[in-house]
């Protein structure tokens, strides 16, 4: 019974009304147009051929048998992400420092960055960031640093990188090379700075040696002073003898000995607040 049943479905012709089947057809049209524009909201087109169970599958979050590219796609979307971070981390540090200098009559500071990893790509991007003008069609003013000379820092797993960025018109104050260099000799370490560099743009790194306790995070805690005392010999950094000043050398790039990482306070706006002098 249940395969003439199904014989008979094959055979005989479908008894809707012509009105019932044109809205049958007008659904499935409907269908096809909604899955049309998901094909194209997710970056694919409905000839392209993926077949429909690949972009099901893609949709829901299955791998479609395309693995490989979902995680080609992970990753770059992840990249995306971790440069908009920077980029938003350089953009916002490059206006602390533009206030800093307009407020303090300061020419050169020395800031961390949480977001690079010592990755000197991401510390390239966010010292763009950081340099790039000023919108003033935008809601929250960014960027606007590319006259203030500067020495960024970034800890990662493997080394502590420093860049350095003087702009042409104070490399008769300052050069970049030879304050990363002064760096790179005090805190030692095999730090080396970095070949091509010159009196406007340098970089350098701190490799991890774990064997003696130079990690990363601890080498920079000892690096910045040393980029501030040669800003000091070189007479572009304010002398204080006074302990209650409220110059001080540090924020974020200067923890406590005794803080293990507080409570989430932002030390960038507190320490700028005393300091006058840092950014970060």
């Amino acid at each position: 019974g249940v395969a003439l049943l199904a014989t008979l479905a094959l055979v005989v012709p479908s008894t809707r009304s012509s009105s019932s089947q044109n809205r049958y057809l007008s659904k499935e049209r409907a269908h096809n147009v909604a899955r049309g524009f998901r094909c194209r909201r997710h970056g694919l087109e409905r000839n392209s051929g993926i077949s429909q169970y690949r972009f099901l599958a893609r949709l829901r979050g299955g791998n479609g048998g395309e693995t490989e590219n979902a995680d080609i796609n992970k990753q770059s979307r992840e990249r995306v992400k971790l440069l908009k971070a920077v980029r938003k981390e350089g953009g916002k540090k490059g206006q602390d420092l533009v206030g800093m200098a307009e407020m303090g009559g300061m020419e050169f500071f020395c800031t961390s960055l949480d977001q690079c990893d010592g990755d000197f790509d991401l510390m390239l991007e966010s010292l763009q960031a950081m340099n790039k003008e000023v919108n003033p069609a935008m809601l929250e003013s960014v960027g606007g640093a590319g006259g203030v000379g500067k020495m960024l820092f970034s800890a990662g797993l493997e080394k502590l990188a420093m860049l350095a960025h003087v702009p042409a018109d104070k490399t008769d104050k300052i050069s970049a090379e030879k304050w990363m260099q002064y760096v790179a000799e005090q805190t030692g370490l095999d730090a080396i700075v970095v070949t091509g560099s010159n009196e406007t743009v340098a970089m350098g790194q701190v490799p991890l040696n774990a064997s003696i306790n130079a990690y990363p995070l601890k080498v920079k805690d000892n690096a910045i002073p040393h980029a501030i005392a040669y800003l000091k010999s070189q007479g572009v950094f304010p002398e204080r003898d006074d302990e209650s000043s409220d110059i001080v050398y540090g924020d974020d790039d200067f923890p406590d000995e005794d803080d293990d990482g507080e409570d989430g306070i932002d030390r960038t706006v507190k320490d700028l607040e005393k300091l006058q002098a840092i950014g970060s």
